[in-house]
């Protein structure tokens, strides 16, 4: 982007071009220089103001392209959105607003601020839009967000941008290391999911140029202290941190039950199998077993055909299996019960005793250890299928249930704690140290 486009970038992005014959507000633009103009009363004056030298000084490392982000060796910033507006945008921002956290062992700073120079030249490069530039252009919203000490202050173009784009803020992470644009990447989905384990203010990055302006709904779950919040230890799989911060921005229990699930899910094909090596293991290693008897061999085999059943598409019944697996492998029930507590203390007794309704799905009974884990599977699985399965008969409905979305919707609510819990163990217990 060179000079002469960045101007006409902004005069689009801003619709400078309607407010040609303001009486409070003057601009130009030429070779060499910017200056936005806003005139108050008592003859006061706001200039803003930018120039073509300090532009090319600015640019200078910025990389071409549609990715709305800032990245280097050592540093890396992307626009993140809170996810909702249940609360006044700037009380929670200015919780957050240039705090930093400090990664001593990995000589990594990440930070939540206003966007730097640099992105606010790679905002106007791609032509993005504030939700509404001609009311934010207004005078009013100047009187409100300046204070004028002198009859002429002059400010440069970015705290203008700053007041216009006022609902905009990046993740920004500094490194001493140099680092690639994936491991940039890691990080930044690592602290997020951090953030929003920690905290009920909800980030995520945004992707979608379109949707920078979408407005979120609040869901509380914990609330940790934002100065107490660490940075990141481990790498997380980015597809289940993907489907964990979907969870996170949304108020619809429906969509965070079924992302939850969905990281369950994505190891199901990875037990499955394991369970079945470790079986044919068990079998070969039997002292009765011998190659040269076709009985154990077709003993074997029967055995492997039961476990497979169909394919991984279909499962057909091993879901629930491969559920239990996956609670195995990567559940403590003492962690689970602990984090449970944390949260509600009568919710440990809720999913102890009482079944869930809608779905048939069965009470957990923290007493029965010989059969708990297959108990949570239980609860988890019939709740999911009277979410997906939507149709069904008579007969089917007695055996899986359906979730009516507005008579169930305060039942299924008391269920997201415990699967969030156990999503949230299965994404930390599979991640890998930085």
């Amino acid at each position: 982007m060179r000079w002469n486009e960045f101007c006409n970038n902004l005069k689009e992005v801003l619709e400078l071009e309607r407010h040609v014959n303001e009486n409070y507000m003057r601009w130009k633009m030429n070779n060499t220089d910017i200056l936005i103009e806003y005139y108050f009363e008592q003859d006061k004056i706001i200039k803003f103001t930018y120039n073509k030298k300090q532009f090319d000084i600015d640019y200078k490392n910025i990389k071409e392209g549609n990715e709305l982000k800032i990245s280097n060796e050592k540093y890396n910033e992307v626009p993140i959105s809170f996810k909702s507006d249940y609360f006044p945008f700037m009380i929670r921002y200015e919780r957050i607003k240039g705090r930093e956290y400090k990664d001593t062992e990995n000589h990594l700073t990440y930070k939540i601020n206003t966007p730097s120079k640099q992105f606010w030249l790679k905002i106007i490069e791609l032509k993005i839009k504030p939700s509404n530039p001609i009311m934010m252009l207004r005078r009013p919203l100047f009187d409100r967000n300046f204070e004028i000490k002198e009859q002429i202050e002059e400010k440069n173009i970015f705290e203008l941008l700053e007041t216009i784009y006022r609902n905009f803020i990046t993740l920004q992470i500094y490194s001493m290391d140099s680092y690639s644009e994936k491991e940039f990447s890691e990080f930044t989905d690592a602290f997020i999911f951090n953030f929003n384990y920690n905290t009920d203010i909800g980030i995520r990055q945004i992707y979608d140029i379109e949707n920078i302006n979408e407005r979120r709904r609040n869901n509380r779950f914990r609330n940790e202290s934002i100065e107490n919040i660490p940075t990141p230890k481990k790498i997380y799989k980015k597809e289940l941190v993907e489907q964990y911060n979907m969870a996170s921005i949304t108020e619809e229990p429906f969509i965070k039950y079924l992302c939850y699930y969905h990281i369950l899910e994505h190891y199901y094909e990875a037990v499955h199998k394991e369970e079945l090596i470790k079986t044919v293991k068990e079998r070969i290693a039997y002292p009765g077993f011998s190659i040269k008897k076709d009985s154990e061999i077709l003993k074997l085999i029967d055995i492997i055909k039961q476990k497979i059943k169909h394919d991984r598409e279909s499962f057909d019944g091993s879901e629930l299996e491969a559920l239990e697996l996956v609670m195995k492998k990567y559940i403590q029930i003492d962690t689970l019960k602990d984090e449970i507590k944390k949260i509600d203390t009568s919710l440990l007794d809720y999913y102890n005793t009482e079944k869930v309704k809608f779905s048939g799905g069965i009470p957990i009974n923290f007493n029965d250890t010989d059969n708990l884990y297959k108990n949570i599977a239980k609860r988890i699985y019939f709740t999911r299928n009277a979410l997906v399965h939507y149709k069904a008969d008579n007969l089917t409905k007695k055996e899986r249930g359906i979730y009516h979305p507005f008579k169930d919707r305060k039942e299924l609510l008391k269920e997201i704690p415990l699967i969030r819990i156990l999503a949230e163990n299965v994404i930390i217990n599979d991640a890998d140290m930085i």
